[in-house]
């Protein structure tokens, strides 16, 4: 049962514009590093592997994730909707960065041009996004993203994932051909240790338990010598390279992709500042939408520009803040700024890029079996007639059966129609909107039931 707005706003012991004492402020600045790291850490290594990466650059990767992580978080406190709402590594922008890697490997495209294909995408995706900002279109656009919509991006992205990270968690491939057992028993160890400590933990230790997790199986393989050792590096501090995967280059499949997943991720956004602004009781407006939509956009231009993947708002974020109590933005400042002292230092993006691909899958299974969760129940708001079934039912079908196309089955279309419906996730949730929005209004169904 939903806690009425009242009973939530006493929960919150520092509003949004209160300022706690530094020795606080600095602690719960440390509480948003803690939240979010596993995400950070865990995505640089999975996708890192997915486009070819070697250990160096996979390395390289996270400390420019740390980075770019920090100044997005900036950029949306003082530009954008100026909530306290983490800016993080996408999950649906890592689902697209390894299924463009699947689809570019079955058509003998070189992963080295994909990934600089990807950084045109993602400056590409970052200017529509300011430009819907700019002339007011991203609050107009949150009608599209109905619970139907946000469940199927959901469902769909994370079956189109659940294979890779699998074999990831199992270490299949890491020893011949078939399941590393080592890897797979330690991966079954960090599942069972995250789910029950997630749910039976309370408080801080409850937020940090995707972390700990991590943290454990690492161990746990460094113990069995499964662990690599960290790349050596020398210097205290260091900028990362601009286009470290090379000169963008254009690709129209790509470019379209990126810019359709770009703006389906403004749902974020939406969730994101609408569960803040419920909690916090902060006035969310039109002006709010828009403005965050710019700063979101100014994050992928600065992800291209670093290589990295796309940021999006963290929907998690309203319930960090209410179990912590601390809805104040300062401590969201401080974390961009120790993010951002991260990712000045390269010998820490080195040391956490040696966590083990299997301990990142594991950890991910984890994150990924909740989102699942979340996208039965926004299903569960409005599947309640035959309209919403066939709506839900198309939906998800189309997305998992494209998901059974060889790369060779879609020989003949365009490219950027190639990226686009061959994506199950991309494609599930197209045909959503257009049969909600245009095929199946709801509109159209009250005028036949009078």
């Amino acid at each position: 049962m939903t806690n009425p707005a009242g009973s939530e706003q006493d929960k919150i012991y520092y509003g949004i514009d209160d300022k706690p004492e530094f020795s606080k402020n600095l602690f719960y600045s440390f509480q948003w590093m803690f939240f979010s790291l596993a995400n950070v850490i865990v995505v640089p290594a999975v996708l890192g592997i997915s486009l070819g990466l070697t250990e160096l650059e996979i390395a390289q990767l996270a400390q420019r994730t740390f980075l770019v992580s920090g100044l997005a978080c900036l950029l949306q406190i003082y530009i954008g909707h100026r909530l306290p709402v983490l800016e993080g590594a996408g999950g649906m922008w890592l689902g697209l960065f390894i299924s463009m890697a699947g689809i570019a490997s079955a058509t003998g495209k070189s992963l080295t041009i994909l990934r600089t294909d990807l950084e045109f995408g993602l400056l590409m995706a970052g200017m529509v996004l300011i430009l819907m900002g700019i002339f007011r279109l991203a609050d107009k656009l949150m009608v599209l993203f109905t619970p139907a919509v946000n469940g199927t991006v959901m469902v769909l992205l994370v079956l189109q994932l659940s294979g890779p990270f699998m074999k990831g968690a199992m270490g299949v491939g890491t020893q011949g051909e078939g399941i590393n057992w080592k890897a797979a028993a330690i991966s079954l160890v960090i599942i069972i240790f995250t789910a029950v400590f997630s749910t039976r933990a309370t408080g801080f230790w409850r937020t940090i338990s995707i972390l700990l997790g991590a943290a454990g199986g690492w161990i746990l393989a460094g113990i069995m010598g499964m662990a690599p050792k960290p790349v050596a590096v020398t210097g205290v501090f260091s900028v990362p390279e601009v286009f470290a995967w090379g000169t963008p280059t254009v690709d129209s499949g790509v470019i379209a992709t990126s810019v359709v997943v770009g703006v389906l991720l403004i749902s974020n956004l939406s969730a994101g500042v609408s569960s803040v602004g419920r909690l916090t009781g902060a006035k969310v407006t039109s002006d709010t939408y828009n403005k965050g939509c710019i700063a979101t956009g100014l994050a992928d231009i600065f992800a291209g520009l670093g290589s990295t993947i796309g940021f999006v708002p963290f929907v998690g974020s309203a319930g960090f803040l209410r179990v912590t109590g601390v809805a104040s933005k300062y401590p969201l400042i401080g974390y961009a700024v120790l993010m951002i002292i991260m990712g000045l230092v390269p010998k820490i993006g080195m040391f956490l890029a040696a966590i083990p691909p299997f301990v990142g899958y594991a950890v991910l299974l984890c994150i990924f079996a909740q989102l699942l969760c979340h996208g039965f129940l926004n299903y569960f708001q409005v599947c309640s007639s035959s309209r919403e079934m066939y709506i839900i039912g198309l939906s998800v079908i189309f997305g998992i059966g494209i998901m059974f196309f060889s790369g060779s089955d879609l020989d003949g279309l365009p490219v950027f129609l190639k990226y686009l419906l061959g994506n199950g996730f991309v494609l599930g949730t197209l045909v959503c909107i257009i049969l909600e929005q245009l095929v199946l209004p709801a509109g159209r169904q009250k005028a036949v039931a009078k």
